[in-house]
């Protein structure tokens, strides 16, 4: 038991590293945008890919593009899903673009 804590523990830490959050909605839209909080490009581009892999497991990334809009920065990012799904990813990265 301590043994699969342990485990737990480490995975999440490895998914999301300190001084990294996510809120506001599922991504599927600019208006549900994933928020990034993060203190740092490097930092904010590493948690976008662990959030994909964690919520989007046995996924691969395709396209991505930067956009901006109303005074806010998206990281959009094209994924196909385990199931043969395309999906684009919207993560707001106004926090740490350009840190």
């Amino acid at each position: 038991m301590i043994a699969s804590a342990l485990v737990s523990t480490v995975q999440l830490a490895a998914a999301k590293p300190p001084g990294i959050s996510f809120s506001g909605g599922d991504g599927s839209s600019q208006a549900t945008a994933i928020i990034v909080k993060a203190p740092d490009e490097m930092s904010g581009v590493h948690a976008e890919h662990a959030y994909l892999r964690q919520h989007y497991p046995g996924s691969t990334e395709g396209a991505q593009a930067v956009l901006h809009s109303k005074g806010r920065d998206y990281d959009t990012v094209e994924i196909t899903t385990a199931d043969g799904k395309t999906k684009t990813i919207w993560f707001d990265i106004t926090s740490y673009f350009g840190k």
